[in-house]
């Protein structure tokens, strides 16, 4: 299969990854950069004649343009959207098709396991296509940081990740030195083979999700895959992809909204962390486990695949209109 592939391609953890997956399934892909393509690469995609074009958000400013005119050439177009579209990002998707390279998609793939009739209302063929982790990071790295037994990755402010305050203050004063905070003010901070590092560092990571029925972020791909032992806030849906208990743990939470997520119960949250920090062997048990189950089911060969399977049955389909 041909494919287009316009994009961000500057590291693996951009589409850089999934082009390379899509590449390995023996696919010819062409990249594009989505933010210096012009009317010039529009008539080179046109001549390569490509099955499909794929895209994630498309942002450039002739977006819509490139679209309308990929798709009068009857090129199947797919967005494989890396996010939720709804809530705290209700502004990524534009409900009027003619500006918005998403929803004028002939598909979109999304890890969004609901809101099946929001989808339907706008006309969106939507498939929920999870995240996960590149193949190669899915290993266990060197301990590069001493004396650090519980860690937490992501982002802190008063707007969207307002929830986390109180966690991370929680966190600190709990476990002092030996509590570990990475990726405050740049979600960057900590990638790849780093990653993996600084996972193997510690004993217990922490992870939380915007909350949104059946949708979670890739954090616990991208620490379970790394062999790390994640205690991870509770989503419904969440255990048909892992089990708690084999492959990670929840924590408990109470009934108030901090701004997207849901309030920690920090008795049972400690709890389960010093459970984990005591019993060395359960630790080890279950973030093996869950890596192996990860490496089996949930990288970016096994999502490539998911992908051109939901393509390939699409442009059938069309064949046979």
């Amino acid at each position: 299969m041909k494919i287009v592939f316009i994009a961000i391609f500057t590291e693996i953890y951009h589409e850089e990854g999934k082009a390379r997956g899509l590449q390995a399934l023996g696919h010819d892909v062409y990249r594009f950069d989505e933010n210096h393509m012009d009317f010039k690469d529009l008539n080179i995609i046109l001549k390569i004649n490509p099955d499909v074009v794929i895209y994630a958000k498309l942002i450039n400013k002739n977006a819509s343009d490139f679209i309308k005119t990929i798709k009068s050439n009857g090129i199947l177009t797919v967005s494989w959207f890396p996010d939720y579209c709804f809530d705290w990002n209700d502004g990524m998707l534009k409900y009027d098709k003619s500006i918005c390279p998403i929803s004028n998609a002939d598909l979109l793939l999304i890890p969004d396991g609901l809101n099946e009739t929001k989808w339907e209302s706008l006309g969106i063929k939507k498939h929920c296509v999870r995240q996960e982790i590149y193949n190669d990071m899915c290993y266990i790295g060197d301990k590069i940081v001493e004396n650090k037994d519980v860690l937490f990755i992501g982002t802190v402010n008063s707007g969207v990740y307002q929830h986390r305050i109180p966690l991370v203050n929680f966190l600190n004063k709990k476990y002092g030195s030996r509590f570990l905070h990475l990726g405050g003010h740049n979600s960057d901070q900590v990638r790849n083979e780093d990653l993996n590092n600084i996972i193997a560092s510690v004993k217990v990571v922490i992870g939380d999700s915007l909350y949104a029925p059946n949708y979670w972020s890739n954090r616990l791909y991208e620490t379970i895959g790394r062999g790390g032992l994640i205690i991870h806030s509770p989503t419904e849906g969440l255990e048909s992809e892992y089990k708690v208990g084999e492959h990670f743990d929840v924590y408990k939470v109470t009934d108030k909204k901090i701004g997207w997520a849901y309030e920690i119960d920090y008795e049972d949250l400690e709890s389960k962390i010093d459970f984990y920090l005591e019993n060395k062997d359960v630790r080890k048990s279950i973030a093996l486990a869950g890596m192996e189950f990860t490496r089996n089911n949930y990288t970016m060969a096994h999502r490539c695949k998911e992908v051109v399977d939901i393509i390939e049955k699409e442009l059938k389909s069309r064949k046979s209109k």
